[in-house]
């Protein structure tokens, strides 16, 4: 499913193409069987790893990606584009599709088998995030722009030149407005983490300040072998993958069923803890936003065993800054502990970053 999650093969949506636009027929049979080995060379890699990294509980994997809980409701895109891409430039979209779907000529067949591909298949995936729309971007870009430039052919038509160039610079200045305080703000750091929506639905915005100074600490200042434990494995990637260092998280359920088979379950961390396997805690504000009850859980540990701070991440204004323990008031975001050493008979209470 590398295809899906990463947006490397338009494949499907490239054959709902060459069919609706009767240009299958006119396609090699060898230039066929290039394209599909060229797919397959781009899915190797994930299936892959997948086998190597999981064994014989691969097909579990697969299994569990397909039929696992939705994260969100069947709305959550519709939501989220609508708040975060702008509801106008959201309308030029659908006025674009509206006019493709009309018109069905060579160009909007394209577009259309692009966006009616991957939309339907991310709409109906359990998995809803709001990166995984990248893949629909530049479509989503191309037919928005074709539906402002017929919408200002269709008033250039019944009205004089002077009012057809003042309606497009007003749509101009109204599409561009909503990207220009984004754009000047690139470095802020977005403190909800979620947007109310409509049906009662919360649009989640993933806020991971800190994670990357988190793992780029954890990797030039503990050894290669370095365990940590985190709430839940969003962090924990991060520190992955910035970091080069494993992890457990507190969140990560004993039941098989019940998760993902790329993360491993922490059966008894006491005993992990005790035994140096886990050498340090990381709280974070995003996660103990989302679940108060893991929060409450990672930082009994750190009291139980005395953790000492040892590198903390905090915001001042829009800025990220960082330090072993973060000043007085300061909101934190981040906050590693160093759990090796405490006795957990004469733990102290201790206060996030502190």
């Amino acid at each position: 499913m590398a295809w899906t999650s990463k947006g490397n093969d338009i494949a499907p949506a490239a054959l709902l193409y060459l069919a609706w636009a009767g240009l299958l027929r006119k396609t090699r049979i060898r230039d066929g069987v290039i394209a599909l080995a060229l797919m397959g060379l781009m899915l190797a890699p994930f299936i892959g790893t997948r086998f190597v990294f999981t064994g014989s509980d691969a097909g579990g994997y697969i299994v569990y990606q397909l039929f696992r809980d939705p994260n969100h409701p069947v709305w959550y895109f519709p939501v989220v584009l609508w708040i975060f891409v702008t509801p106008i430039a959201v309308l030029s979209v659908v006025g674009g599709f509206i006019y493709s779907c009309v018109r069905r000529d060579r160009a909007a067949k394209l577009l259309l088998s692009w966006l009616i591909v991957f939309g339907l298949f991310f709409q109906f995936w359990p998995t809803k995030l709001l990166p995984y729309t990248v893949i629909l971007v530049p479509a989503m870009a191309l037919i928005g722009a074709r539906g402002v430039v017929e919408a200002i052919r269709a008033v250039r038509a019944r009205t004089s030149l002077e009012r057809t160039t003042i309606v497009a610079a007003i749509a101009g200045v109204a599409i561009l407005m909503p990207m220009i305080r984004p754009t000047l703000g690139a470095g802020a750091v977005i403190r909800d983490s979620s947007f109310s929506g409509p049906f009662t639905t919360d649009v989640e915005v993933q806020d991971f300040a800190g994670g990357r100074e988190v793992g780029q600490w954890l990797g030039t200042h503990t050894p290669s072998n370095t365990v940590v434990l985190t709430m839940g494995p969003s962090l924990g990637n991060l520190v992955s993958f910035y970091g080069d260092r494993d992890f457990y998280a507190l969140s990560v359920s004993e039941d098989p069923k019940l998760r993902n088979p790329a993360y491993r379950p922490i059966p008894n961390p006491d005993t992990e803890i005790r035994q140096i396997h886990v050498q340090f805690a990381i709280w974070d504000a995003y996660t103990a936003d989302r679940s108060p009850f893991y929060s409450q859980r990672l930082m009994s540990y750190v009291e139980k065993y005395s953790g000492t701070p040892v590198f903390t991440v905090w915001v001042d204004g829009d800025n990220v800054k960082t330090g072993r323990v973060a000043p007085e008031g300061a909101e934190i975001r981040v906050a590693v502990y160093s759990l090796v050493g405490g006795d957990p008979l004469h733990g102290a209470p201790v206060e996030v970053g502190q």
